[in-house]
């Protein structure tokens, strides 16, 4: 028998007098009316209100349930029949008719406790008038136990019948009780006819499960939700109603309806990542909030111009909701109807089509080969789900939170199923490109998403596309244009040869899909040549533990930029060695072809290469980062810099190396030759260094803005301390004012540096000789000279200071 053949459309006091109804043990409790919960009660007590003030038909969706001794148990609808309970009770309770109606309402019971059993019986048997308010009337009766209050689902029903207290962010009064809302006495006996008529516009459909010959695996999923309501059921309900109310759905079977769909077919497709308890809403509703966020972000008007500009987007109400998976807390439909003009009929069928074709293609598939499908090449154990899953956090589940690149492969498989059939080839070329596209680091998710809209309706052959395709794209360009050269060569060939090569390159960790810099002839790189220069890719990045591999890449450079940050992160390395190092990474694997690279390790080659690097003085500043080794391996890069980056101050020229990520006294210069200068003075004996300790590494490389040393000297008996100071430009020697002297030479008679040869003083020398060592050493073989001149005027300066002495 079909679905729709035993799918009863009816109303509850039908039902009710035809049917006993019995809430089973294993049901949660009755939960629309608990604390929390109150614009929620507000919103459905005000449709129920609304559709018999206005004769307007309320579909309240399927109720599922089976018949045992003679009673329905239901399944899922027992938070709709409870309050469709408490409403007929109170308005016959207040229009006079519960006296003659008590046998149909004492047809409803609880089995979850004894105490809201016996509540609802008693209330079914209430024969007392007041015009008191319900609650005092209730909690005033003889019969009614204070202890009650602690059963949830007598105190959820005490709610609902009288609300609460509670107010909105606006500091209004929010009216979530029966009584709240069906205030009107002159209305009580209208309502009751209403409601006892056959045509009540309050509907809901029944499905008696036992007719489907279900298996208890359903049975569980019906009740996956758990004890307490779920944002998603609150959430199904009222997208169900927005449907309804636009009739998209109208001229469809049941089973063909998105209501029906949400509680069968789609839900099998979640019910693979059920958490332990056998809860899937969180997970189901992420999932439709994802592809929501999706039609919102790619919405266009009707003219094909996105519908919002990037920045509008991003102040969207809508948006912010919708991108924070932290908290799936439902608050009512009205934030999804604000953008209507994206919700529309056609963003349902999209839907529709979506989750219908999933669950067709893959409903014989496990779990995990649903995941590997869609896992990146170069990660068999990505955390990347398109269909959501729980993780553990404490004792909790939580669902797990999309990154922004993530969210864009989930639209594109998205876009996949609403393009084409299910057919694995193309769907395995369409993930490969779209994960090569998304894994840039810099791709903005918002433009990323509108780039895969446009290019999604070639995803059914995505490789013939890039062959044929001659248009520009505007995101991504570099890596479109990889991802068409790599199709071309691929199509080279009969075979699947070269296809399995790039894929083999794409799959390393460190490449994830971007291989550039193996493809310097284009398409005319031999598949011979490829899997060389890939193999040997491989092996110098077989350890990127640390920076031997980038300091022989740099030691292979004949350019680079002045500003470059080396960290060690792969995103970063892998943008690098297909932009700014690309030709640098290149040289080096063609140094390696040149030679018998499979005779020695990579290490030994590359510790080679970076020994017998020569100082290029175009690159100054690359020597000191791949020649210097300490004595117990150390190098600047691995052991002297938390940044890794290398920058050119304000472009003046002076690069040094970052120590932390401000400017500091941390920093190294690099790019001249005060490191060089300052070696051979600290070999005299009477020259001291006089910086901090820390900042002398090996009497190499020196870290600081300046540097000072002392040279200890002795006048009129006296001993006196010549300061060496280096800037970043010049070298300054001589005598600072701080110095404690009583020499017989007073302050005055160095007023007029230039009468004695000494340069004009500067704040806080006393007296000084200059010298533009920047200017001066251009070489190496340049710092002897340069010393010489350095000592000739120390010397000039003792005998100048010892003649005024005497």
């Amino acid at each position: 028998m079909s679905k729709d053949n035993i799918t009863q459309q009816t109303t509850f006091w039908t039902f009710l007098k035809s049917q006993k109804i019995e809430i089973p043990i294993i049901q949660r409790d009755y939960a629309q009316g608990r604390s929390g919960n109150e614009k929620l009660r507000e919103k459905f007590l005000k449709d129920l209100k609304e559709s018999l003030d206005k004769n307007t038909v309320l579909k309240l969706d399927f109720v599922y349930g089976s018949l045992e001794n003679g009673s329905l148990n239901p399944l899922d609808g027992q938070q709709r029949l409870t309050t469709l309970w408490l409403l007929h009770w109170y308005i016959a309770f207040r229009a006079g008719e519960l006296s003659k109606n008590k046998h149909v309402f004492e047809r409803f019971s609880y089995e979850t406790r004894v105490s809201s059993r016996e509540f609802c019986k008693q209330l079914s048997s209430l024969e007392i008038t007041a015009e008191n308010g319900i609650l005092q009337l209730i909690q005033n009766q003889t019969w009614f136990q204070s202890l009650w209050k602690q059963d949830p689902t007598v105190s959820a029903m005490l709610n609902m019948l009288g609300g609460t207290s509670e107010k909105d962010e606006k500091g209004e009064e929010i009216f979530d009780g029966i009584e709240e809302v069906f205030f009107d006495k002159t209305k009580f006996e209208e309502y009751w006819i209403k409601l006892t008529s056959e045509n009540c516009p309050i509907k809901f459909y029944y499905l008696p499960l036992a007719e489907l010959s279900l298996s208890d695996d359903l049975y569980i999923k019906m009740n996956a939700r758990g004890k307490a309501l779920t944002s998603f059921e609150n959430f199904k309900a009222d997208l169900v109603g927005y449907i309804d109310k636009k009739e998209w759905d109208k001229d469809k079977t049941e089973a063909n309806k998105i209501s029906h769909k949400l509680d069968t077919s789609w839900t099998d497709i979640f019910w693979k990542n059920k958490s332990e308890e056998h809860k899937i809403d969180n997970i189901y509703f992420s999932f439709i909030n994802s592809y929501f966020l999706n039609s919102l972000i790619t919405a266009k008007n009707d003219k094909e111009i996105d519908l919002y500009t990037q920045e509008a987007i991003l102040n969207n109400k809508l948006y912010k909701y919708l991108s924070d998976n932290s908290s799936l807390k439902y608050n009512g439909f009205e934030i999804y109807k604000s953008e209507e003009n994206v919700f529309d009929k056609l963003c349902f069928e999209r839907l529709t089509m979506i989750l219908d074709k999933f669950h067709l293609t893959f409903k014989s598939f496990t779990k995990e080969d649903i995941d590997k499908l869609f896992f990146p090449s170069w990660d068999d154990h990505s955390d990347f789900r398109f269909i959501p899953v729980y993780k553990t956090e404490g004792e909790e589940y939580i669902t797990s939170t999309p990154t922004d690149r993530q969210r864009v492969v989930f639209y594109a498989i998205c876009c996949y199923f609403e393009n084409n059939e299910y057919e694995e080839k193309a769907l395995k070329d369409w993930m490969r490109f779209v994960w090569n596209i998304v894994i840039d680091p810099n791709l903005a998710m918002i433009g990323a998403m509108r780039f895969i809209k446009e290019i999604a309706k070639h995803s059914g052959d995505i490789i013939t596309f890039l062959c044929d395709n001659n248009e520009e794209v505007k995101i991504s360009k570099t890596q479109f244009e990889e991802e068409s050269i790599k199709a071309k060569l691929i199509k080279s060939v009969k075979d699947d040869s070269y296809e399995k090569a790039i894929i083999k390159a794409e799959s390393h960790k460190l490449f994830k899909g971007n291989i550039q810099f193996l493809l310097s002839k284009g398409i005319n790189t031999t598949i011979e040549d490829f899997n060389t220069e890939r193999d040997i890719a491989f092996l110098i990045t077989q350890n990127t533990g640390d920076y031997l591999w980038i300091r022989s890449i740099l030691a292979n450079a004949g350019r680079l930029p002045t500003t470059i940050t080396l960290s060690n992160i792969n995103d970063n390395w892998r943008y690098l060695i297909n932009s700014s190092l690309m030709e640098a990474f290149r040289n080096l694997i063609s140094n390696f072809k040149n030679i018998d690279y499979q005779a020695q390790s990579a290490q030994t080659i590359m510790k080679n290469i970076c020994a017998n690097y020569k100082r290029k003085e175009e690159l100054l500043w690359v020597y000191p980062l791949v020649h210097w080794v300490g004595e117990k391996g150390e190098t600047l890069l691995d052991n002297y810099s938390d940044t890794k980056r290398i920058v050119n101050y304000y472009n003046q020229g002076s690069i040094y190396l970052y120590n932390k990520t401000n400017w500091t006294e941390g920093n190294i210069l690099l790019s001249n030759y005060r490191n060089e200068i300052i070696q051979e003075l600290l070999k005299d004996k009477e020259i001291i260094y006089n910086s901090p300790d820390w900042s002398n590494i090996d009497n190499k490389y020196f870290r600081g803005w300046n540097i000072k040393l002392i040279r200890k000297t002795r006048l009129q008996n006296q001993d006196v301390e010549i300061e060496y100071l280096f800037d970043r430009q010049y070298l300054s020697i001589g005598i600072k004012e701080t110095t404690e002297l009583q020499l017989s030479f007073s302050l005055h008679q160095f007023s007029e540096p230039a009468k004695f040869g000494f340069d004009e003083n500067e704040e806080g020398w006393l007296c000084q000789k200059k010298y533009d060592y920047l200017k001066i050493v251009k070489n190496e073989y340049d710092i002897n000279s340069f010393l010489k001149e350095v000592e000739e005027g120390f010397q000039f300066l003792i005998s100048k200071l010892n003649q005024e002495i005497e």
